[in-house]
Order: C-alpha cells, then structure tokens, then sequence
C-alpha cells in the first residue's frame, strides 16, 4: 500500500467531519435563536375566561331570607337522540311553605319512554311546572332552606335530609360570618361492625351553610356535573355557572 496516499484521505474525512460538526452546531443554534420565548406566569395552567355577570339577576327571596345570582339563560339539557341542545331560560320555582326554592331550566326536550324504557323518534318540548319539580324531574338546583337553633338540630336536619348515618367532620368559618358544614357517612351493623353501604349522601357534590346569627341553614345537591353553563361542544368558549351562581349565595 502507498504510505503517502493515506494522508490526504485522512485530512480529507477529518475535513468533512470537521464541516459536518460545525454544521450541526450552527444549524441548532439557528434554530435556537429562532425559537419562540413563551411568557407563561401560570406555569402551563390555563386560566377560565372571567364570567360575565352583568346581565345576571340578583335574585331575592324575603320570605325564606336568601338570595343568589342567576343567569338569565344556559345551554339546556336534551333527551332525544337527534335534537340538538339549545340556549334555555332559567327559572325559579318557589315552594315557599316547604322552604324550597328551585332552579332550573324552563323547557327541555324529550323522547324518553317510559314504558319501553327507550328513546324513540318522538322529541317532545316539556315544559317544566312546580309539580315536576316536587316529583324529582329537576334540571337544576333544590335549595332548602331550614330554621335551625343549635348544633344538635343542625345534626338532626343532616340525618333527615342526607342519610341517617351521616356525621359532621367540620364547621368551617367563612369571611361572610357563615359556617361551610362537611359530612361523611358510616353504617353500622347491630354488633357495631362497619358495613360496606352507607346512606350517607357524601359521594355528591353538596353545599350546606349555616347562618349561626339568623339560625337559618341552608343545603343543596350541586351533582358531579356542571348544571348550568354554556355549550360544552364549543371548548373554546365553554364556560360552566355553577361554583359563581352558589357562591354569589347570601343569607339576608
């Protein structure tokens, strides 16, 4: 082999090695450079467009001494396979001699029959009454209202209301005055063994606030899904009512 042919071979991968390396190098600094700097304060948390409240009404019961904002209209719920939701008012429904006060939306449509215990083609509009409300056919809110005088009668109403099992584990203080009660459950054999059901309401999402200077308690059933809000379809604009309507709750 001719010793003196090896050298310029060698420089010569060296040469193009050297110029791949170099490339590479400048090649993603460029694309460094060129990145975009993402200003993200929330650390990749995305922050809920505000909630327009403006249009909203304050409304107020004096007989049972509340009051609570309400959207004038949301996306309304639909149990026909072919309809499409539309934006629904929203209504009260007051039953002021049992102290309770309904929220829900004025119509729905439906196609659910009960004797076939389907959905058929039929898409009936239902109007929702007082009486439809009081039968368990709620696309809303049931907010009770209860005069309380102490402790014991705060345990009694949850016992009555949320299962008899049911027991207070906090009486949190709000900076409104008012306390944010938290229950759990826990049902007990007659040999006092734990049983693995439980009547205790505590796998919904519920609301119960006392009032400790009027004696008023008042609770609610939130449900694990948003009742009231705009389409859901549109993720780009979905905006859910609920955690603004129940906080905007004042005892008067």
């Amino acid at each position: 082999m001719n010793q003196k042919g090896i050298a310029p071979i060698a420089i010569i991968e060296i040469v193009i090695l050297a110029l791949i390396f170099i490339g590479g190098f400048l090649f993603l600094s460029n694309k460094k450079e060129k990145a975009p700097v993402i200003n993200n304060p929330n650390n990749g948390v995305v922050t809920p467009k505000p909630i327009d409240t403006s249009s909203w009404t304050n409304y107020t019961n004096t007989q049972l001494g509340f009051s609570i904002m309400i959207p004038l209209e949301i996306n309304g719920k639909v149990r026909c396979s072919d309809a499409q939701a539309t934006n629904v008012p929203v209504k009260i429904f007051e039953d002021n001699s049992n102290g309770i006060v309904y929220i829900s939306q004025s119509y729905y449509y439906d196609a659910w029959d009960q004797a076939q215990q389907k959905i058929t083609n039929q898409c009936k509009k239902i109007t929702s009454t007082l009486d439809s409300l009081r039968g368990g056919d709620i696309l809303g809110w049931k907010i009770t209202i209860n005069n309380i005088k102490d402790n014991e009668d705060i345990l009694k109403y949850i016992k009555a209301n949320f299962g008899s099992t049911c027991s207070i584990v906090d009486k949190f203080l709000q900076n409104d005055g008012n306390y944010q009660i938290t229950i759990k459950g826990r049902d007990l054999t007659e040999n006092g063994e734990v049983t693995m059901d439980s009547t205790c309401l505590t796998n919904f999402v519920y609301k119960i606030l006392y009032s400790q200077e009027k004696h008023k308690l008042m609770s609610v059933v939130l449900g694990q899904e948003c009742k009231f809000g705009t389409d859901p379809s549109v993720q780009s604009s979905y905006q859910c009512y609920d955690d603004t309507m129940i906080q905007s709750f004042k005892f008067r």
